[in-house]
C-alpha cells in the first residue's frame, strides 16, 4: 500500500469513527455524562405546549442513583435546573407552558453518580402551535473527542488533497 493510499484509507477510516451512531441503549459508567438535544420544530411550530421529557434509567443492581440537568437551549446552554440522586426507574417531567420549552429546542443531561446506569428511552411529546401533538427522540451530543476524530479526519484529507495540487 502506498503512503497516499494509506492517507485515504487512514482519512476515511477517521472520518467513519468520527460520526456518532449510537441509539438507546446507552449505559453509562460512574461520574460519565450524555448530553441529549431535542428539536421539536422538525414535526410542528413554535409556540410549543404541553412539553414533556420522558425516559427510562436502568441499573444492574438497582439501587444506582443519576443527576438530570435541563438546558432551556441546544447543546447544554442556558441551564434550566437539575435533579440529583435520583433512583433509576421511568420518568416523566412536565414543562410549565410558556417557558424554556417554548421554541421546543432544549437539552437534557445524563451524569451517573453511583454505579453504571442504562437509558434505555428517552422522547419528548408535546403540542405544536396548530394543535398537533408532536413527539421526537432526543439526538445524543457527540463526546469532544467524537468532534476531534472528525477534525483529524477532515485534516488528512486536506492535507492529501492539497499535496495533491501541489505535485500538480
Amino acid at each position: 500500500m502506498t503512503l497516499k493510499e494509506f492517507s485515504l484509507v487512514a482519512g476515511a477510516l477517521a472520518l467513519l469513527l468520527s460520526f456518532n451512531v449510537q441509539a438507546l441503549p446507552i449505559t453509562l459508567a460512574t461520574d460519565e455524562s450524555a448530553l441529549f438535544n431535542f428539536d421539536l420544530t422538525t414535526e410542528g411550530s413554535a409556540p410549543f405546549t404541553n412539553v414533556e421529557i420522558v425516559f427510562d434509567v436502568t441499573g444492574p443492581g438497582g439501587g444506582e442513583l443519576f443527576d438530570f440537568d435541563i438546558y432551556g437551549e441546544l447543546f447544554g446552554v442556558d441551564f434550566v435546573t437539575t435533579f440529583s440522586d435520583l433512583p433509576i426507574g421511568l420518568f416523566s417531567s412536565n414543562v410549565p407552558d410558556g417557558d424554556w420549552a417554548a421554541d421546543g429546542l432544549f437539552s437534557v443531561g445524563f451524569t451517573a453518580t453511583t454505579g453504571p446506569v442504562t437509558i434505555t428511552q428517552l422522547y419528548a411529546t408535546g403540542n405544536a402551535a396548530t394543535g398537533a401533538p408532536v413527539l421526537i427522540d432526543g439526538k445524543l451530543v457527540p463526546a469532544p473527542a467524537t468532534l476531534a476524530l472528525l477534525g483529524l479526519g477532515l485534516a488528512g484529507i486536506r492535507y492529501n488533497r492539497r499535496r495533491k495540487i501541489e505535485a500538480a
